[in-house]
């Protein structure tokens, strides 16, 4: 008998209506699972981003130690995750190729898709373009942080119709919208962090840094390639 009770409280437990914590942790879950998921898809390789930026192109930097700095925006474009890929690669003093490959966003978050800063929309960088000496490398350069600030113009499309499905059509702007690349917080989450700019978790950033440090300069061209154009 008291079997048959709890039987019947589990029931009726299970069809109630989750609660707020619950709900918040099925956000996570599903925050978590789209990392993951990115994650092990298969994440481009140097030579299918050189094939990229040489279709479009693009300048491919070989002198030694000087950065190619990109990044590459998947298909997926309704995740708020780092589900697109970034890095960078150099040839040294000897012919060697060095490169780096991390999770990164290319777009802004569900927060700022939802609610533009700018009357026209959401900032969207266009892809398949290289945008010659568009970021200095500055200890301060965005928010007093280290990131990769924008000092010339580059090219948007602006997406007003505030839902979270990114719009890459339309007028295309030409602006110094400071769409800088930096810190994105320590999760898997973009969310805020984001209103169009690029960036990586925390670490992520972190390896970034230390690894474009090697080129004298701290001004960086940066190549944004869709994926369907490797």
């Amino acid at each position: 008998m008291e079997l048959f009770k709890n039987q019947i409280q589990f029931k009726q437990n299970f069809s109630n209506e989750p609660t707020k914590p619950t709900l918040r942790i099925i956000n996570i879950f599903t925050n978590h699972l789209h990392y993951l998921l990115n994650i092990f898809e298969m994440k481009p390789t140097i030579d299918q981003v050189i094939k990229g930026m040489e279709k479009i192109g693009a300048t491919i930097f070989r002198e030694p130690f000087s950065i190619n700095l990109f990044g590459v925006r998947t298909n997926e474009n309704t995740a708020d995750t780092f589900n697109d890929w970034g890095g960078a690669f150099y040839w040294d003093d000897k012919g060697k190729r060095h490169e780096l490959i991390i999770p990164i966003t290319t777009d802004a978050g569900v927060f700022y898709r939802l609610k533009p800063m700018n009357k026209l929309g959401t900032a969207i960088l266009v892809h398949d373009k290289q945008y010659r000496g568009c970021y200095q490398l500055m200890d301060k350069g965005h928010m007093g942080q280290k990131a990769f600030r924008q000092i010339k113009p580059m090219l948007y499309w602006r997406d007003n119709d505030k839902d979270n499905q990114l719009e890459f059509h339309g007028k295309i702007y030409e602006e110094i919208a400071f769409t800088n690349f930096h810190y994105m917080g320590k999760g898997n989450k973009v969310g805020n962090w984001s209103a169009g700019c690029q960036g990586a978790s925390v670490a992520n950033m972190n390896a970034l840094f230390k690894f474009v440090e090697v080129q004298k300069g701290r001004v960086y061209s940066y190549t944004l390639i869709h994926e369907t154009t490797l």
